[in-house]
């Protein structure tokens, strides 16, 4: 059965648009173009909520920032301060856009509870407080990651962050993903009048072009610890945030590289103390011959009482399958890691497909249902699951 869907808004660009994000819960979409322009537009009203050219500098952001500066030098300022540990964004130019996120209270309580829902097929009893975390309460962060940096918008007071590339030793930012770790020794847990509440706090992993990831607090902006260093040889293409399968227990993390390989950690229960610590990863798969452009999470609709199995859907790298003419993608089981035989490897005929995404209602709303959404030169295509 064939159906439409209905047109909701459009927003013209004059260059190609290769990153998109959509908040959960406000009605933004953030998108960077070929030109490194950042554009947060509110479909609603159709109406630009930040812009900014970030091949030039963020030189908005920054003029906010310093006066924001002078402004707290006054005795009778009030209102937040902008953090000490962290350095106001600088004028220079960012370079490349490899990745762009939200980042505030909504999508970490959306990311949790779509999680736990996956993983565990409802809300477990240890929902984390997501109430007044410091780096997030009061906060709409817009996360890029650029050549040069990691920007780091406050769409809330307009004022711009950054963690400079020398902080990942000088190592060139690819993508981003957010965690949720329940360390004590590192980031404290418990909240006042309940030390017993289970509180996770955010972090930032970021995967490099030469295959480094690095764990960045959100509330210092400073790097906490590194994933091992010769764990990918190649740049780190794509990162996600895996449930972990202990109830209550902090997130895992699944990288994806150009080198083929899928990588398992657990911060969690081996996040060292200090920048020069390494964490070792868990597990390594094989993913493909040539390099992993993309994954995503999902469910596999299979009648059961219990939980749907959890798969893994993965891309390989678009350069090297159309030289090897293979467009090939996997889906793998993540209880066991095996992969998944499917049936249908080769969504397109002629190109590879670009990008993967997870949505539980898919299609219009008589016919929703839970699908992968697929992308290629071709065109998109819809996985019914």
């Amino acid at each position: 059965m064939s159906s439409s869907l209905d047109f909701k808004a459009f927003k013209a660009s004059t260059n190609k648009v290769h990153l998109v994000d959509f908040h959960p819960v406000q009605p933004w979409l953030a998108m960077a173009d070929k030109a490194g322009t950042v554009t947060v537009w509110n479909w609603s009203t159709e109406q630009v909520v930040y812009e900014a050219q970030l091949e030039a500098g963020d030189t908005l952001g920054m003029q906010d920032a310093l006066i924001q500066r002078l402004a707290e030098k006054d005795s009778q300022f009030y209102g937040p301060q902008i953090s000490g540990t962290l350095t106001v964004a600088k004028s220079a130019a960012a370079g490349a856009i490899k990745d762009i996120k939200f980042l505030d209270t909504d999508t970490c309580f959306w990311q949790l509870t779509q999680q736990q829902t996956m993983q565990h097929k409802a809300h477990t009893d240890l929902t984390p407080h997501l109430g007044k975390i410091r780096g997030l309460h009061g906060h709409r962060w817009l996360v890029v990651a650029c050549d040069t940096k990691l920007l780091m918008h406050d769409l809330s007071s307009n004022l711009s962050r950054e963690v400079a590339r020398t902080a990942l030793d000088n190592k060139a930012p690819t993508s981003v993903a957010f965690l949720y770790i329940n360390n004590p020794g590192l980031l404290g847990s418990g909240i006042a009048g309940n030390p017993n509440q289970l509180v996770m706090t955010p972090v930032i992993a970021v995967g490099t072009a030469t295959g480094q990831i690095y764990i960045i607090s959100v509330s210092s902006g400073q790097v906490c610890a590194k994933c091992q260093v010769q764990g990918h040889t190649k740049a780190v293409t794509a990162l996600l945030p895996l449930s972990n399968p202990r109830p209550g227990g902090g997130d895992m993390l699944i990288s994806a590289s150009l080198d083929g390989n899928l990588l398992v950690w657990d911060p969690s229960i081996m996040l060292p103390k200090g920048p020069e610590k390494e964490i070792t990863s868990k597990l390594t798969i094989k993913a493909h011959a040539d390099g992993v452009l993309s994954m995503a999470l999902f469910q596999a609709a299979i009648e059961t009482p219990d939980a749907q199995p959890l798969h893994l859907c993965t891309t390989v790298d678009s350069i090297a399958t159309l030289q090897a003419g293979d467009n090939k993608t996997s889906v793998w089981d993540v209880a066991t890691w095996k992969e998944v035989p499917t049936g249908r490897g080769k969504p397109f005929a002629k190109h590879p497909v670009t990008s993967v995404v997870y949505s539980s209602r898919a299609g219009t709303s008589s016919l929703a249902t839970a699908s992968l959404l697929l992308s290629s030169d071709e065109g998109p295509a819809v996985w019914g699951m």
